[in-house]
C-alpha cells in the first residue's frame, strides 16, 4: 500500500508501509486476496498488535463490510485461550481494519502443511479450533 500523509504530521513508519493514525506500522507480516496483514504498535498503549487492513476491491462490497463488521463484533465477544483477541477496529481511507494481538511465529498456512500428513495432529487442531 502507499504512503500516506496525515495532513503534515511526520510519520516515524517505513516510507513504503501506509501510515494509519494511532499505529506505527513496522512490516508486512502476510496478505492474501482479502487484505494485508501488518506487525504494528498501538501508539496509546504501545501494544504490539496485528492490523489487518482489507483490500479495496472488498472494501467497496457492502454485504463483505457488514458481514466483516459482524465477525469483529462476535471475535471481539469470545474470550477463550484459542482465540487471538480482536483489541481495536476502524477505517483508514475507507478500507476496513481490525487489530488483533500480535503472535509471533509460524503460520496456519505453514501448519496445514505438514497436518496434510499428520491425520491424528490435523484431527486435534480441528478440535481445538471447533
Amino acid at each position: 500500500p502507499p504512503t500516506v500523509s496525515d495532513g503534515g504530521a511526520a510519520s516515524t513508519d517505513p516510507p513504503d508501509l501506509p501510515h494509519i493514525p494511532g499505529y506505527r506500522i513496522l512490516r508486512v507480516v502476510g496478505g492474501g486476496g482479502m487484505g494485508t496483514v501488518f506487525e504494528a504498535v498501538h501508539l496509546a498503549t504501545e501494544r504490539k498488535v496485528a492490523l489487518k487492513v482489507i483490500n479495496a476491491g472488498w472494501a467497496n462490497d457492502n454485504d463483505f463490510r457488514a458481514r466483516f463488521a459482524r465477525e469483529v463484533r462476535t471475535l471481539a465477544a469470545l474470550d477463550h485461550e484459542n482465540v487471538v483477541p480482536v483489541y481495536d477496529a476502524g477505517s483508514w481511507q475507507g478500507l476496513p481494519f481490525l487489530t488483533m494481538k500480535f503472535v509471533a511465529g509460524r503460520t496456519l498456512a505453514h501448519h496445514l502443511t505438514g497436518l496434510r500428513r499428520d491425520w491424528p495432529g490435523a484431527a486435534r487442531l480441528v478440535a481445538q479450533v471447533a
